[in-house]
């Protein structure tokens, strides 16, 4: 169905749909998001975003031994800000209607370089993602009723949102994890809720998307290993053989490690 008149007014007609809610809300959403000059002044991980104590120059939370962030650390990206528009009494049944709503979603990310995603609430963050993620967004609260003002201007946001970019990468979720993923998917949702006897809440996140890892090689070459006495997988090993009578690589047993000689 046609949606030309844009998302209509929405939310069902339950209670919970007041001002004061919202604003209470509204204390649910991170404080002091890093801004592009903010980064220059604060101490903020590039790859995980977590605060790095003024006395650290590197990060305590994502750093190894050698001084390099974690490689499982730079496999994840963010990706962009979602909406979980869900049924429910209060900001508490709201957010566990999300968490439920984004787990079954199946559309979180697409392509084939990234192998899953998934959500984090809102009003999880300690320390907010980049602020290019909510360019051209409200404030984002932990929860809102739909009926309120600021529920009303996340929905109709994300409704244009719907309208503007392509089907895989949606921003609206409902309480089953079906995306909505254009503007007659939006008009749908809007004739539900208006037709509801409950309140529907709003519940953002942000989806991060982890790449998907490097396929290693399924079989190595199959050799002698005395250890293992049977044939097994081996893997050559980067120092070549220095005696005259042992030509060749070193190779290693893929089971227990050994290494021997072998062809180049």
């Amino acid at each position: 169905m046609g949606n030309e008149g844009g998302p209509g007014p929405v939310g069902g007609t339950g209670n919970g749909s007041g001002e004061e809610i919202a604003d209470t809300e509204q204390s649910a959403a991170p404080a002091d998001v890093p801004t592009a000059a903010d980064q220059s002044k604060t101490s903020t991980c590039a790859t995980c975003w977590q605060e790095i104590p003024p006395d650290s120059v590197r990060c305590p939370h994502c750093v190894t031994p050698d001084g390099d962030c974690r490689d499982d650390a730079a496999q994840w990206s963010y990706d962009r800000v979602v909406l979980a528009v869900v049924p429910a009494d209060g900001a508490r049944s709201a957010r566990a209607s999300a968490v439920t709503a984004f787990s079954r979603a199946r559309t979180l990310v697409s392509g084939p370089e990234f192998s899953h995603g998934e959500v984090t609430l809102w009003g999880e963050f300690e320390t907010s993602p980049p602020t290019t993620l909510t360019e051209g967004w409200p404030t984002l609260p932990g929860a809102v009723p739909l009926a309120s003002t600021a529920g009303r201007s996340l929905f109709e946001t994300a409704a244009t949102r719907c309208e503007a970019t392509e089907p895989t990468d949606p921003t609206i979720y409902c309480e089953d994890g079906t995306a909505v993923a254009d503007g007659d998917d939006v008009a749908t949702l809007s004739a539900v809720i208006e037709d509801a006897e409950v309140s529907y809440w709003v519940v953002p996140g942000v989806v991060k998307r982890y790449a998907m890892p490097e396929e290693p090689d399924a079989f190595g070459d199959p050799l002698y290993c005395a250890r293992c006495d049977a044939v097994t997988e081996h893997d050559v090993s980067d120092q070549r053989a220095d005696a005259p009578d042992q030509p060749g690589r070193l190779w290693a047993c893929r089971v227990c490690g050994t290494e021997r000689y072998g062809p180049e």
